[in-house]
């Protein structure tokens, strides 16, 4: 969204039409929930669990964090794999 091009006393800018100079305002590439999903993904990977990562990220219920950050959390699939793994640790 374009600004209005100010000097050093707050006075806009004007061309030769007599028109305010505007500019552009570039935004950053990642905002604040891009920031905040990253850290939950890296709290996840870490091996927090779900009602300390809720507390991390100021969740107001567990359902909200598995709602927003659910689809981070190991799926059934990754028990198959760590199934067969346990199983051999637990009968030798």
């Amino acid at each position: 969204m374009p600004i209005r091009l100010v000097n050093r006393r707050g006075k806009p800018v004007i061309n030769e039409d007599g028109e305010p100079i505007m500019e552009r305002v570039l935004r950053p590439k990642y905002g604040m929930p891009s920031s905040r999903h990253a850290a939950a993904s890296l709290f996840i990977e870490e091996g927090f669990s779900p009602k300390r990562v809720q507390d991390l990220m100021g969740h107001s219920t567990i359902q909200m964090t598995f709602d927003t950050c659910g689809h981070l959390f190991p799926a059934p699939a990754d028990d198959q794999v760590a199934m067969p793994r346990l199983q051999a640790r637990l009968i030798g």
